[in-house]
């Protein structure tokens, strides 16, 4: 059996983190990307690299030094309010981090990975429908969705499989980093883990969390229109 090698960028919290713990529990070889190094990390078995995610320049180099046969990526920036309340400073930032950055990860990822692989992309459900407090960042998750499904082919040529994943509303402290409170329905990531890296490792082209799936049901049901947006997770 192949060893796996997961690269999480985005591992040192939140679902990264979490994903990071289970994969280590199921015996795989797991290394992180990170700015800093949480205290968790400081004490544990998890491969720890500091780097910045938004740093292109390292992303190959990074890739081609870890050989990892899978590559899930966990790191998005929230804007939470309407089109007006934010500097362009602040706007280009999410878009730099949640859009840019991560297709270049997965241009070089497609190129690098070998085959087999499996790359896993944290997406969002504001990215499937109209959400005006998350313009910025919805818009982004949007682009990042686009370009998987425009990609997809030579991936997939390349013998390399791209799961979007829509985990529903996690309690990570993204949403009060965003400028919101956290919902009170929100779930601890520890309880969507291992059903996203068991969807990641089936080679899905979708999956989302069972929060997601009745929400994306209730949107359809509203607009039969919806179900192009939604591709498979409604089949």
């Amino acid at each position: 059996m192949l060893e796996k090698k997961i690269l999480i960028v985005g591992g040192s919290r939140g679902i990264g983190l979490s994903l990071a713990k289970k994969a280590l529990s199921q015996n795989s070889e797991v290394t992180v990307i990170a700015r800093k190094k949480t205290d968790y990390l400081q004490n544990s078995k998890i491969k720890f690299i500091q780097q910045d995610f938004n740093d292109i320049s390292l992303a190959r180099h990074t890739l081609v030094a870890v050989q990892p046969n899978i590559l899930i990526l966990c790191v998005a920036q929230g804007l939470y309010g309407d089109v007006l309340r934010f500097s362009n400073e602040q706007i280009f930032q999410c878009i730099k981090t949640s859009l840019i950055s991560t297709i270049v990860w997965l241009k070089e990822a497609i190129d690098i990975l070998p085959e087999n692989s499996k790359i896993g992309w944290i997406s969002s459900l504001t990215a499937k429908m109209t959400s005006h407090s998350w313009s910025y960042y919805a818009s982004a998750k949007a682009g990042v969705d686009h370009f998987i499904d425009c990609a997809r082919e030579i991936a997939i040529a390349r013998g390399i499989s791209i799961t979007i994943c829509y985990p529903g509303c996690i309690a990570t402290g993204f949403h009060k980093r965003a400028g919101t409170e956290t919902p009170a329905n929100a779930v601890e990531p520890s309880q969507i883990a291992g059903d996203l890296l068991q969807a990641v490792g089936n080679r899905l082209d979708f999956w989302a969390s069972d929060m997601d799936k009745d929400c994306i049901e209730e949107i359809y049901k509203f607009n039969k229109n919806h179900r192009c947006k939604f591709g498979d997770l409604l089949k």
